[in-house]
C-alpha cells in the first residue's frame, strides 16, 4: 500500500503543471483563457503564481514563467512572446463626455500605473505626453495604483484614462469595454518571453502549456490587426 501511494504521489506532480507570470498578466489575459488549456489536457493540474518577482524555478517548483526581458539568459530557455507598448484607453463614456484628442487630456482624470521595480517599469504619463509634444498638462495629477489589472478595472469603470499595456488591455478593448481614443503608443524596452529551466521545455507538459500559449498570442495579434490598430510584434 505504501508503494502504491508514493507511486501515486509521483503521478500527480508529474501531472501538476506550476506558472509564473506578472499579476496584471495572469488576471486580465492568462486567467481568461487557460480553462481552454486545461479542457484540452484534462490529465494536467495546472498551479498559477501571480508575482513580479523573477522566478526561481528550483526553489519554487516552477515549471514555466511569462517574464519581462531586455535580453536572453543561457542558462534558462527563453523564447521570445511579443513585444508590447503602453498606450491610453478609456471607457466609451469619456468620448461622449468629449474627449477627442490629447489636448482634452487636461480636462480628464488620468490613471497611473506605478510599477512595483524600476528595473522594467513601462513608460509613464509624463514619457506619453512628451512623446505626443504636449505642453502644459499636470502629468502627475489622478489615480495611482500598484497593480496593472486594478488600473485597467478603474478605467472601465470610468473614473479616467489608464496609460496601459497593450496586451493586458487586449480583453477590455475587444469586448468593447475600453477604447484607444488616439496614440502615440510607446514601446516598452523588455520583451515578453516564455521561461522554463534549460531542458524543462521537452517535458510534456511544458511543451503542451508552450505550444497553447503561442497560439493564444497568435490569436489576440490578429484581433488587433481586425481593429486596425499595430499588433505586438512576435
Amino acid at each position: 500500500m505504501r508503494n502504491a501511494i508514493r507511486q501515486l504521489e509521483r503521478t500527480r506532480e508529474r501531472n501538476v503543471l506550476v506558472i509564473s507570470a506578472t499579476p496584471g498578466l495572469v488576471a486580465k489575459w492568462l486567467m481568461p483563457r487557460l480553462w481552454r488549456f486545461l479542457q484540452t489536457h484534462p490529465e494536467i493540474d495546472a498551479r498559477v503564481s501571480a508575482t513580479l518577482k523573477l522566478a526561481d524555478f528550483e526553489a519554487d517548483g516552477v515549471d514555466a514563467a511569462i517574464r519581462l526581458s531586455k535580453g536572453l539568459n543561457p542558462a534558462l530557455h527563453m523564447e521570445k512572446l511579443f513585444d508590447d507598448s503602453m498606450l491610453p484607453v478609456c471607457a466609451p463614456a469619456l468620448i461622449e463626455q468629449g474627449l477627442r484628442s490629447p489636448a482634452d487630456l487636461a480636462r480628464f482624470p488620468l490613471i497611473h500605473y506605478d510599477f512595483a521595480t524600476s528595473q522594467h517599469a513601462p513608460p509613464n504619463w509624463a514619457d506619453w505626453f512628451a512623446t505626443a509634444r504636449l505642453d502644459g498638462i499636470d502629468a502627475t495629477r489622478g489615480l495611482r495604483v500598484n497593480v496593472a489589472d486594478h488600473a485597467l478595472d478603474a478605467a472601465v469603470a470610468g473614473a479616467g484614462v489608464s496609460l496601459s499595456h497593450k496586451l493586458i488591455a487586449s480583453d477590455d478593448v475587444h469586448a468593447g469595454r475600453l477604447i484607444t481614443p488616439f496614440g502615440p503608443e510607446l514601446p516598452l524596452t523588455s520583451t515578453y518571453h516564455f521561461v522554463s529551466p534549460k531542458g524543462h521545455e521537452a517535458r510534456p507538459n511544458v511543451r503542451a502549456f508552450r505550444d497553447w500559449l503561442f497560439a493564444e498570442m497568435a490569436e489576440t495579434k490578429a484581433k488587433w490587426a481586425a481593429l486596425g490598430a499595430p499588433a505586438p510584434q512576435a
